[in-house]
């Protein structure tokens, strides 16, 4: 009995989708139609969170910030508690 042949595989190519693993199965097309379709909903599903989230906030009178208006309201508050001391070279 020979030995049975086996070939090494690495993780990353595991999880790695490309065309040639897809033509290679008999759904390839299916499942590619099926990914295509997924992201859209995906995406779709997202925006649509987004506007209820923004509509909301606004009804309530909230902002709505991003991390560099957040970082520019606090700059000055950051300097004073942690550079506000004279650098002092040993």
């Amino acid at each position: 009995m020979s030995p049975v042949a086996r070939t090494s595989r690495n993780s990353v190519d595991i999880f790695n989708s490309s065309a040639d693993t897809l033509a290679e199965n008999p759904f390839g097309s299916e499942l590619a139609q099926l990914e295509e379709v997924q992201e859209d909903l995906t995406d779709a599903v997202r925006g649509a969170e987004a506007d209820q989230d923004t509509i909301y906030m606004a009804k309530c009178g909230f902002a709505k910030f991003d991390a560099s208006d957040y970082l520019s309201e606090i700059h000055h508050l950051l300097y004073d508690v942690f550079l506000a001391e004279e650098t002092v070279w040993i």
